[in-house]
């Protein structure tokens, strides 16, 4: 008997230090940065730097070239290298989708990253019903705020990557 309970017994997996996981979480913001920018390159490289002095509100159509949905992407101003972005799959195709993505992120163009402040996926998330699926982890202790952070952005990083095969441009 003593044999089998050896057999099934666990071990405790130890906590990941919270430094260790830092250096792959602004790894994980930079490459986020580069797709993004990639993506919306032209409308940034117009509205760097003195361009953004007032806050001002910029609607973008993303299509893809493989006939996939449209992606609607609003950005607010904050600063002059400061960005607020909400992405989400266009509201028109929403009855034809089984879920939608949205987004919510902080665009930093001088630190060059981009922190993902919300993901959501619910297609009722924007018929205004609060029945959405997001990421709920106890924020309580640091290394739990970067653990969170670090799987949101990869999760938005996995989707970026997937807006590049599907060969997305600006409308």
């Amino acid at each position: 008997m003593e044999k089998r309970l050896k057999l099934f017994a666990t071990k405790k997996i130890k906590d990941v230090k919270p430094d260790l996981l830092i250096d792959d979480l602004y790894s994980v913001y930079e490459q986020n940065y580069n797709i993004l920018y990639s993506l919306l390159s032209k409308i940034l490289a117009k509205h760097t730097g003195s361009y953004f002095n007032k806050e001002t509100t910029i609607e973008l159509m993303l299509t893809s070239n493989l006939g996939h949905r449209d992606i609607q992407i609003n950005m607010n101003t904050l600063s002059s290298y400061t960005v607020d972005i909400e992405m989400h799959y266009r509201e028109d195709y929403s009855e034809k989708i089984n879920y939608i993505f949205n987004l919510r992120a902080r665009l930093f163009l001088d630190a060059k990253i981009l922190e993902v402040r919300r993901v959501d996926l619910n297609p009722d998330n924007l018929h205004g019903t609060d029945n959405s699926t997001m990421l709920k982890i106890d924020d309580s202790k640091p290394e739990n705020i970067i653990q969170s952070n670090l799987t949101k952005s990869l999760i938005v990083n996995k989707w970026f990557k997937k807006l590049v095969i599907d060969r997305y441009n600006l409308k």
